[in-house]
């Protein structure tokens, strides 16, 4: 076969391979369908909620999330600022904490005493914490994150 294939190549042939990709491509098009899934599930959500991703870049932005931080998807996701809408100073976020495995000692250096593991969910933290940059009120937030 590879005799055949090079003298077909040195006669000034044409070699085609072909592959059936129709996994690949299935595999994509769940993906695809998945995340838009999700996507239109947090935009109905009441609740501001932001997701990041392993390299702490925002992939989803809620409407609820713009409303209360006024910033928007466009302006946040793709970025690793999400701290920019709720401090007044690069902080992580307890998100950036659970993405990066951060200690309890860690957590707690940011958080203090606001900060629990969640009695429901293994994995899961609870923090509350205080905004005052956030709209015409200050604010008191709660923030659930899971890995």
């Amino acid at each position: 076969m590879l005799e055949e294939t090079q003298k077909l190549l040195d006669e000034g042939g044409i070699l085609i391979a072909l592959t059936d990709v129709t996994e690949g491509a299935r595999a994509r098009q769940t993906l695809i369908a998945s995340d838009q899934y999700l996507r239109e599930t947090l935009e109905g959500v009441p609740i501001a909620t932001l997701v990041i991703d392993r390299q702490h870049r925002i992939t989803h932005w809620n409407h609820a999330c713009a409303v209360l931080t006024g910033y928007s998807a466009e302006q946040m996701v793709g970025k690793s600022e999400q701290w920019r809408a709720f401090y007044g100073s690069e902080r992580p976020l307890m998100a950036d904490l659970i993405v990066d495995c951060a200690s309890d000692a860690v957590r707690k250096r940011h958080y203090g005493t606001k900060y629990r593991r969640s009695a429901i969910l293994d994995g899961a933290y609870e923090a509350e914490d205080y905004f005052p940059d956030l709209g015409k009120e200050r604010v008191w937030a709660s923030m659930w994150c899971t890995t």
